[in-house]
């Protein structure tokens, strides 16, 4: 019964952040600067990571349990967020078909990404912010 309300075990566990993640939908979408709109788009794409960031690692676990399946890139919340980076790195002037981009930005922001990087490698969160930061400008010069 449950499976059939939220599809299945991702659709369950994504929807344990529903709020978390309306939460940072809405300030990519329509908030203000420097995550929202009227900012400009390296800006907007690098707080949109960190904010990102910062809801892998304070939901971690769930999010562990969400990406164990085969799917996730194929769940919405993930299909929002790509399309976000896809809009923001063409917008930086990486071309049109940013596929591929898109999924390199995102991928150190997955849960087992960043708990290969603490618990593996040793990096606290912030360090992970940083490194990831200076990836996405690297990549945007």
């Amino acid at each position: 019964t449950v499976f059939r309300r939220f599809g299945n075990r991702t659709g369950l566990m994504l929807a344990l952040l529903d709020h978390t993640e309306t939460e940072l939908q809405s300030a990519f979408l329509t908030g203000p600067p420097p995550m929202g709109p009227d900012a400009p788009p390296l800006d907007r794409l690098i707080a949109y990571g960190r904010a990102r960031l910062a809801m892998t690692s304070a939901h971690l676990d769930i999010l562990l349990e969400a990406e164990s399946s085969d799917d996730v890139m194929s769940h919405p919340v993930w299909m929002v967020s790509a399309r976000h980076v896809q809009l923001l790195l063409r917008q930086l002037g990486l071309g049109p078909r940013v596929d591929v981009a898109a999924v390199a930005v995102q991928a150190p922001l997955l849960a087992t990404s960043v708990a290969h990087m603490q618990n593996v490698i040793g990096l606290d969160i912030t360090t992970i912010g940083d490194q990831w930061e200076d990836l996405v400008r690297r990549l945007v010069d």
